[in-house]
């Protein structure tokens, strides 16, 4: 469903509308990327765990 959903938005790297898209779970949108896209897919739980815990001036 969310790559129908991704497809119908006609989200193009040529427009640069965006470098990172962040999805909540599962997913396999980096396969819709052609092959100039630079935008990367990060999962929303693993950067917020990341930057939630990550100790600072250590």
């Amino acid at each position: 469903m969310l790559d129908e959903w991704f497809k119908k938005q006609g989200y193009s790297s040529k427009d640069s509308e965006f470098d990172l898209i962040y999805v909540n779970g599962d997913n396999n949108l980096e396969n819709l990327k052609a092959p100039d896209d630079t935008w990367k897919v990060r999962l929303i739980e693993e950067d917020f765990l990341r930057r939630m815990f990550e100790a600072e001036g250590v």
